[in-house]
């Protein structure tokens, strides 16, 4: 599970890309910080593994955090465009229920 959590961390971390091809990235800059880590994937790996299927049962669990991030990517901003701007987003363990949120972008240079 936390494999598969750092992948998508790394995947958000790229900077936007508008061009279109292999090198286009519509969700970029945002620094994902999973807190309580262990408590995210044994929380995460309890809800959604299942035997039969294994790992992918883990990255379907992992595609729900990925969800739930392009969702509050769409709310902040509402035009996707290249810029310096970092979000953000966390995952943490809050009353044994996985949350998430986005904070406000800021720029690089801040």
């Amino acid at each position: 599970m936390h494999k598969y959590l750092l992948e998508l961390a790394q995947k958000v971390s790229i900077p936007v890309n508008l061009s279109e091809g292999p090198k286009e990235q519509l969700v970029g800059n945002v620094q994902m910080r999973i807190r309580k880590d262990a408590s995210v994937c044994r929380l995460l790996a309890e809800q959604e593994y299942h035997a039969d299927l294994g790992a992918r049962s883990l990255i379907t669990g992992v595609n729900g955090i990925e969800d739930r991030l392009v969702e509050s990517y769409l709310d902040v901003d509402e035009e996707i465009e290249e810029s310096d701007r970092i979000m953000d987003f966390v995952v943490d363990v809050i009353g044994g229920e996985i949350v998430t949120n986005m904070t406000l972008p800021k720029s690089i240079t801040e």
